[in-house]
């Protein structure tokens, strides 16, 4: 049985109340595989169904990296869908602003609602060095290659 720290929106789908839902839900940089945003679609006061429906999600984090995923369409007759945070995504610590868009096979598509929530960093990842963007396996080798370059540069030059 899989465990979950849920988030949950009830979204009413129309033009007066499309808006940005800044919510209290704060997961942590150690809920891994476990932040699930849960969403639960109405339209004119009853369950928006999403038998036909690609449900998207952007998720943008504090860094500004938009991130574009399917939802689950758990129940199409509820319209209920959602959404597991990934390993990558859990580790953004800071706010996240969102959109979840439904697309239609019928070519028809609308923004169910912004949203937000926030991600905050655990006290077992503070003590972490930040990722580089360049691994070195070995400086040595690293060294011996960008002097290697710098020398054929050099000859070119001198041709």
């Amino acid at each position: 049985m899989a465990i979950y720290k849920n988030g949950s929106y009830a979204f009413d789908i129309n033009a007066i109340t499309e808006g940005n839902y800044q919510s209290a839900f704060i997961f942590s940089t150690q809920d891994i595989n476990t932040a699930k945003l849960i969403f639960y679609l109405r339209k004119d006061g009853i369950p928006l169904p999403l038998s036909a429906v690609t449900g998207k999600v952007i998720l943008v984090p504090s860094s500004g990296k938009q991130r574009i995923r399917d939802v689950t369409i758990v129940d199409p007759l509820k319209g209920i869908a959602e959404y597991v945070l990934d390993k990558d995504e859990i580790k953004m610590y800071g706010k996240f602003n969102c959109q979840l868009i439904l697309k239609y096979t019928n070519g028809q598509s609308l923004s169910a609602h912004k949203f937000g929530f926030e991600v905050s960093q655990s006290l077992a990842d503070q003590n972490i060095a930040p990722l580089a963007e360049y691994y070195v396996d070995d400086f040595e080798s690293l060294k011996a290659l960008i002097i290697a370059m710098y020398d054929e540069e050099t000859a070119m030059l001198d041709e």
